[in-house]
């Protein structure tokens, strides 16, 4: 290649970078001025103090968890996965920079301070990245385009995988699920259903599934805390469920009630089954400030499992909707079932139950329960 080819060459070079540079400019630029006239700041970083934590990325969670995890509501695109393994003999001239820029978008959108991206259904940053993925995609299906087998068992996976999809978005829709938050306990028990029941809405809070109570027989009500003992301004009359007190619960937790391995029977991979009665008259619309039933257990002085199931949203929720507010004025009986922790067996070791709200919208608790149950 000749001198003059080579400035011709570079000269495009040159104008290409000059374009782009250009370009990004101007799309960036009503950003720029809309900072400017807002805050007085050509630049302004609007998160505050939100960012990146390098080095904690949430990449397992981020690609395979149910708290809006990219497989977990987009499994079609495992294909897409799988078919980085052909990049290089289908398209030679992309696969190096596929391999770059993907796992270090990856790592990058991962390791933000919320990497489940809040609401929304799935991990929305990855949409952004479909065009790449397009190709590996289909390097998966020009690889197994001629092997008839595998071919079948791919399209009838890919046709399931697609519908699961699509009736999730219908899920999500309805109000079934709610992706930011959940956990494999719900997303088992919601798994392909047209109605949710309140097993299913329990497991969404606490993480744990639900058992079977027709195999499980109860063994004793360890205590129960109908407030009945106290003056003090928390203790009313006026609403309350059985006599003659109920506890009116402000930003704070009501008193706890507290066993130990060593005297009340509780024994390694029982249940607990923690029940209330709640009453609200003002709805709390955060679902992140809404009253918790809790149950925690401690051993060695260290807190090995915590469980807990949001209050308000069992109010008169007869069709178990995640994000229902509740209803004002109504009672409401609200349960649940916690495994006791295989490590739970040494004398000291301790469980505590109590109701703990963290909003200034006052929660009404009465007949604070904690039940004993064994396998039959």
């Amino acid at each position: 290649m000749d001198l003059k080819t080579d400035s011709c060459l570079y000269s495009e070079i040159v104008n290409y970078v000059l374009l782009m540079a250009l370009l990004f400019l101007l799309c960036w630029m009503p950003q720029i001025m809309y900072w400017k006239t807002l805050t007085g700041k050509f630049f302004f970083y609007s998160y505050t103090k939100e960012g990146f934590d390098f080095l904690h990325p949430h990449l397992k969670n981020g690609l395979f968890g149910f708290a809006n995890g990219w497989l977990a509501y987009t499994p079609v695109m495992i294909f897409a996965v799988i078919g980085l393994i052909f990049l290089p003999k289908y398209f030679k001239k992309t696969a190096v920079a596929s391999f770059i820029f993907i796992p270090v978008f990856i790592y990058v959108i991962y390791s933000w301070w919320c990497w489940q991206y809040i609401n929304g259904f799935g991990s929305r940053p990855m949409v952004e990245t479909y065009p790449i993925w397009a190709f590996p995609l289909a390097c998966f299906l020009l690889f197994i385009r001629n092997k008839s087998i595998i071919k079948i068992v791919s399209f009838l996976l890919m046709a399931f995988m697609l519908f699961v999809n699509l009736f999730q978005t219908w899920q999500f829709e309805k109000g079934l699920i709610w992706t930011e938050d959940s956990n494999w306990a719900f997303y088992k028990a919601i798994f392909l259903k047209t109605k949710s029941n309140y097993d299913a809405h329990t497991a969404y809070d606490c993480g744990e599934t639900q058992p079977d109570t027709t195999k499980l027989k109860r063994v004793k009500i360890l205590q129960t805390q109908s407030f009945d003992d106290s003056l003090t301004p928390d203790y009313i009359t006026a609403v309350r469920y059985s006599t003659p007190y109920a506890f009116e619960l402000h930003e704070g937790t009501t008193p706890s009630l507290q066993f130990t391995a060593g005297t009340s029977g509780i024994q390694a991979r029982d249940y607990i089954k923690v029940s209330c009665r709640v009453y609200c008259n003002e709805l709390q619309y955060d679902h992140y400030k809404q009253a918790v039933l809790t149950a925690a257990f401690t051993h060695g002085g260290n807190q090995i499992r915590w469980r807990c199931i949001r209050l308000q949203t069992k109010i008169d929720n007869k069709d178990h909707l995640i994000l229902h507010i509740g209803k004002e004025r109504q009672w409401q009986y609200v349960y649940f079932f916690v495994r006791v922790p295989h490590r739970f067996k040494d004398a000291g070791d301790l469980l505590q139950v109590n109701v703990w709200n963290p909003s200034n919208l006052p929660v009404i608790v009465d007949d604070v329960q904690v039940e004993l149950w064994k396998k039959k």
